[in-house]
């Protein structure tokens, strides 16, 4: 069984929606993952965010002298304050966990040179002096004990608020 069998000629990218992604526009997001990456030699770290309805989006932050102002902003508006900015080590793969299950407000626009696919364009704290993103409600959550982020967990914790 190959591939050709799901050929479509008529097949446009643009079309089809965004799918779980995230479209254009702010949104309210955690951060739910990361993982290490490397282009051209040059080591990154890509995190992925996720709204209250499950829509995600990806984003690269290479480990360069040059381009670490742009990974401590968003350190920053997760919440970590200048202690704890002060001991992240982004070159130890482990310490990107501390963002995990942060909450943040993130701009997705088009990436350069695309026009489907996006990328973080700006972000800040959530609700930084300004109204929140708008988007569907959420059903009342049953309270629940919150859990806590610990640098032994790896994943995204749903039970966690937005």
């Amino acid at each position: 069984m190959g591939l050709n069998q799901y050929y479509d000629p008529d097949y446009d990218p643009k079309s089809t929606g965004s799918g779980s992604y995230l479209e254009p526009g702010t949104h309210d997001v955690r951060v739910v993952s990361y993982r290490m990456i490397t282009l051209a030699k040059n080591p990154g770290v890509e995190f992925t965010v996720q709204d209250c309805d499950g829509r995600t989006c990806k984003n690269a932050f290479w480990l360069t002298e040059k381009a670490m102002t742009r990974l401590c902003s968003f350190a920053a508006a997760c919440g970590l304050n200048h202690q704890e900015r002060d001991i992240y080590n982004p070159d130890d793969a482990n310490c990107h966990q501390a963002l995990v299950n942060r909450p943040l407000t993130v701009e997705i626009d088009l990436q350069d040179n695309s026009d489907i696919y996006c990328e973080f364009k700006n972000w800040r704290p959530r609700n930084a002096g300004q109204a929140p993103a708008q988007q569907v409600a959420r059903p009342p959550a049953v309270e629940q004990p919150q859990a806590q982020a610990t640098p032994e967990a790896s994943t995204y914790d749903p039970d966690i608020p937005f």
